[in-house]
């Protein structure tokens, strides 16, 4: 977990990102980091449910699954990262800019991030 916790860490320490939630495939948070932390089951719940459903539209069209997607809002970015076939994580971003350090400090955050689902489960 001390993994995890450092590689979310390393995401919201980019300038720009607010809070990052790394969760299982229902949506149920592993860990979480930054500014939002007591809203960290909500968002994790939806950023997985909305990659679930973008995921049935992918394969509806022959294109497979999602691997990554960025939402869009009038106050900042989410971007949702759907790494392995049990780990996820959204990202919220104040500032659109940060959109590309954040998406490298997530792929590097992944194998850990991806490897604090398998010890919960354990």
């Amino acid at each position: 977990m001390d993994d995890a916790r450092t590689s979310l860490a390393a995401i919201t320490s980019v300038p720009g990102v607010s809070f990052a939630v790394v969760m299982d495939r229902g949506g149920f948070v592993i860990e979480s980091s930054g500014e939002m932390v007591s809203d960290a089951e909500d968002v994790a719940a939806l950023a997985s449910c909305l990659l679930e459903s973008s995921d049935e539209i992918g394969r509806a069209l022959g294109r497979g699954t999602v691997r990554n997607m960025v939402c869009e809002f009038d106050e900042g970015l989410m971007l949702v990262v759907n790494a392995e076939p049990a780990t996820r994580l959204a990202v919220l971003l104040r500032d659109s800019a940060a959109l590309d350090a954040a998406r490298r400090a997530a792929t590097q955050a992944m194998p850990a991030l991806s490897d604090a689902r398998m010890t919960c489960a354990g």
